[in-house]
């Protein structure tokens, strides 16, 4: 329970900070973007509304447990409620589907030793939408492969 109220805390901050200063700049801790971003990097993030998210995104989620950046590969809309779903470039399946409120805001640049990644450009976001369509694929095709291996098995 501990854990719990300190990540409300911790998000509680997040938000505050980007809404006060428009943007957030955070270490990122794991590696479930890897190779698009590694452990260790900084991530800048900034407001953005869930109509201007466009697939392949990086987007800032929360849940109960953990803060979450990851590529957004599909919305869902149903009887006025939106959800997020999104994947670790790193990761075999899509998370949890994020609520709007759970969604703190889009990842805009990517730091690191090299200088960094603008993912504002228009090549980037033409980059991340591909990058969005082929991670949601991915998946599926993992979960329809397991699907019919399990169907073949002669036991």
């Amino acid at each position: 329970m501990e854990a719990k109220k300190g990540l409300e805390i911790v998000s509680g901050i997040v938000r505050e900070e980007i809404v006060r200063r428009g943007e957030i700049r955070l270490r990122v801790g794991s590696n479930s973007m890897y190779p698009f971003i590694n452990r260790g990097e900084w991530i800048v993030v900034t407001p953005c509304s869930i109509e201007n998210l466009q697939i392949g995104d990086i987007v800032l989620c929360e849940d109960d447990h953990n803060l979450y950046v990851h590529r957004l590969v599909y919305r869902i809309s149903r009887g006025g409620k939106r959800k997020l779903i999104t994947k670790g470039d790193n990761g075999r399946y899509p998370d949890t589907p994020f609520s709007e409120y759970q969604f703190l805001g889009k990842v805009v640049r990517v730091e690191n030793r090299d200088g960094g990644m603008d993912l504002q450009t228009a090549q980037a976001r033409m980059g991340n939408k591909i990058a969005g369509i082929v991670s949601l694929l991915e998946g599926l095709m993992f979960r329809t492969a397991r699907y019919v291996r399990k169907c073949l098995c002669v036991r």
